[in-house]
């Protein structure tokens, strides 16, 4: 279970790295934020991709910081909380 955790973060972790990159016309079809509103204009794409990377990376980092805060709790209660 830890493991997924890890695995989930590093997603969000590589999905920050690649946002800004995700700009210009050429991108809309394969990668990216793809909302009525962004897929209707390349100016809200492009605004909307410079600066999604901050939620991904901090969605990644609270996802760590809650793995550790679980495994100090289970290890301080001699415990193993949902870790296989």
């Amino acid at each position: 279970m830890a493991l997924a955790y890890v695995l989930i973060s590093v997603l969000f972790f590589f999905l920050a790295f690649l946002m800004p990159f995700a700009r210009g016309e050429e991108s809309r079809r394969w990668f990216g934020i793809r909302t009525p509103q962004t897929l209707s204009s390349i100016v809200v794409w492009n605004r909307v991709h410079t600066h999604a990377w901050k939620p991904f990376l901090a969605s990644g980092v609270l996802l760590l910081a809650g793995l550790v805060v679980v495994l100090l709790l289970s290890l301080e209660n001699n415990l193993l909380l949902c870790i296989a």
